[in-house]
């Protein structure tokens, strides 16, 4: 039989009971904008003055949700309705929306209106409206009723920046002597400051002027590259995941044209996926692996030295790519292979005990390096020189024997041999230890990391 359902007796109070003011609350103190504006707009039907103030809150954070988030279009429709909410226009809001639009014209306009009536709006909501006059870099029409203080502070910055940007140092900083700290355009006193003294290459000052600006103004994100190429420690995670700021830091270096590729290699980097932050630079920098001096050489000493710094079982696996990318494909790159086959002859070295396959390993690397540069017997003397003493009846009379390496020849011969680079830098440079004492004549042994 089937069970009876109970019925509710009259007069009993349901537990469950809704309370939509204390759900509303909760939906805007857990950031769940949208749901909070859905409650409080039914609210407002029945309590406009009680419940207008924190409707306004409710469509406040859901509009710098989606501003974050990029969607630039429903944060536009929050702006609608929070100016009908309040009868005015919100310029504020359409400042921050133009700006992460990129539209210039538009967001000088509306931070033209802030600025016109300052005492409404906070100090930020002031200085994002400043940032915006500066980076439209239009001239504010003579009907606006900006501030005369504010449109000269204005002035000076845009000239003083053009200055810069003509490398005329001295009078930009000539034309910022007069904006006071307090003023709106502070921030940018102070980068133009950095500015000037990073490119007069006086790195304490431009730090200094740099770390005085405010935090999250335009002056800061376009000082923040700087910074970071300035200050010696390490990289937070953070910092490293975000493209946009190593992307800019190389162009800050000098090295524009390769900067996404390169803030792309760092990310992939960054999460430890090492073999695919390889193939991206192999893929999109033509001269990499290099022996040329310059960035790329050092990216090759990073890329082709890595494995050393590894736990075994991922360093023989990152041995094992660079190999495979090197000689398998479609592509005939002697460079690549050489810097392979040397990753692979000294990894094989981390055995105590001498094995031929180490021999085999050189060889083939004396072979490719030989096949750009012609006969070498310096090459030749630097890897028999240090490789490990062999075994009586080793079988090594089938092997080519190397002159010994003398006294003096560690000086560098990288302008004799443009082709394949110095052989000294190439198999000694960021090994991961001390080379072994060689064979046959004394040798420097000091290692430079």
């Amino acid at each position: 039989m089937g069970k009876k359902k109970k019925k509710n007796r009259p007069g009993r109070k349901a537990t469950h009971g809704h309370d939509p003011v204390r759900k509303a609350g909760e939906h805007l103190a857990a950031g769940r904008f949208r749901q909070a504006v859905d409650i409080y707009k039914v609210l407002c039907k029945t309590d406009r003055d009680g419940f207008l103030a924190p409707l306004k809150a409710a469509y406040e954070g859901l509009y710098r949700q989606r501003l974050e988030k990029g969607l630039f279009e429903e944060a536009a429709m929050v702006v609608d309705q929070l100016e009908k909410l309040s009868g005015d226009s919100a310029f504020h809001e359409r400042v921050a929306l133009y700006l992460k639009r990129e539209d210039y014209p538009k967001a000088a306009a509306a931070a033209a209106k802030v600025l016109s009536a300052p005492d409404r709006f906070s100090d930020k909501e002031a200085a994002t409206a400043a940032d915006a006059l500066v980076v439209a870099f239009d001239p504010v029409p003579a009907e606006s009723a900006l501030p005369a203080e504010v449109r000269r502070d204005l002035d000076r910055i845009r000239s003083a920046l053009e200055s810069v940007a003509g490398e005329s140092r001295q009078d930009a900083l000539e034309r910022i002597k007069l904006i006071g700290t307090r003023s709106l355009f502070a921030s940018w006193k102070w980068l133009i400051k950095g500015l000037c003294a990073f490119y007069g290459r006086e790195d304490e000052k431009a730090v200094a002027a740099f770390e005085k600006i405010l935090p999250d103004t335009a002056p800061a994100a376009a000082a923040a590259p700087y910074l970071r190429l300035l200050q010696n420690d390490d990289w937070r995670e953070a910092e490293a995941k975000d493209t946009r700021l190593t992307a800019d830091v190389c162009v800050v270096a000098g090295c524009g044209a390769a900067a996404e590729d390169l803030a792309r290699a760092e990310y992939l980097w960054t999460v430890k996926r090492f073999r695919d932050s390889h193939v991206h630079l192999r893929r999109t920098i033509e001269d990499f692996p290099t022996c040329s001096r310059g960035l790329v050489r050092s990216l090759t000493e990073l890329y082709y030295n890595t494995c050393f710094e590894m736990p075994p079982k991922p360093a023989q696996k990152y041995v094992d790519h660079l190999v495979r990318s090197a000689f398998t494909g479609k592509t005939d790159n002697t460079t690549a292979k050489i810097w392979a086959q040397r990753s692979l002859a000294l990894y094989s070295e981390e055995s105590e005990d001498f094995d031929l396959s180490i021999l085999e390993h050189w060889e083939k690397f004396i072979d490719l390096y030989e096949s750009l540069n012609g006969d070498s017997p310096h090459a030749r003397s630097l890897v028999y020189g240090f490789l490990p003493p062999a075994p009586e009846g080793a079988g090594l009379e089938k092997y080519r024997t190397g002159p010994a390496l003398l006294p003096g020849e560690r000086q560098c011969r990288s302008e004799s041999l443009p082709a394949a680079g110095c052989p000294d830098c190439i198999f000694r440079k960021n090994r991961r230890y001390p080379a072994r004492q060689p064979t046959v004549g004394p040798v420097d042994t000091s290692i430079s990391r």
